[in-house]
């Protein structure tokens, strides 16, 4: 999603401006200063998807939240405003099935993030983010 002038700014900032309401509760009219609106970003996603994915096939696609959760909310048939009530983690996973009635199969999956004990490793810290993979408490 191209953000324009809200790219790279923090969401704590941003989620203070006025448009920050639309943009959560009617982004389909919304559009970036100098960016994409969710329509054109909605567009984008749909004839991409369908020139690449059909039944049978698999495909991994790496995205932002905002572009992966459009994605779902266009597969399973739903509108663009419909997209924000989707919440998608960074490095999660979400399978959808495609075919003749798409199937949502799983989203949001951090298993695959979570503690080893052993090795030392940690879960990431889940954000709030909404706008390019940034952090609202930051």
């Amino acid at each position: 999603m191209d953000y324009g002038l809200w790219s790279g700014e923090k969401l704590s900032k941003l989620s203070k401006k006025s448009e920050w309401t639309q943009i959560q509760r009617d982004p389909a009219k919304f559009r970036f200063p100098e960016g994409e609106s969710f329509k054109e970003m909605h567009l984008r996603v749909s004839n991409r998807i369908s020139e690449i994915a059909s039944p049978g096939k698999t495909l991994i696609i790496c995205s932002h939240g905002d572009v992966i959760k459009m994605l779902i909310s266009h597969l399973i048939g739903l509108k663009i405003n419909s997209f924000q009530q989707f919440f998608v983690e960074p490095a999660s996973i979400t399978q959808i099935l495609v075919g003749e009635n798409n199937s949502l199969v799983k989203a949001n999956v951090t298993d695959h993030l979570k503690s080893n004990v052993k090795t030392g490793t940690r879960r990431a810290k889940a954000s709030l983010s909404t706008l390019g993979g940034g952090d609202i408490q930051k």
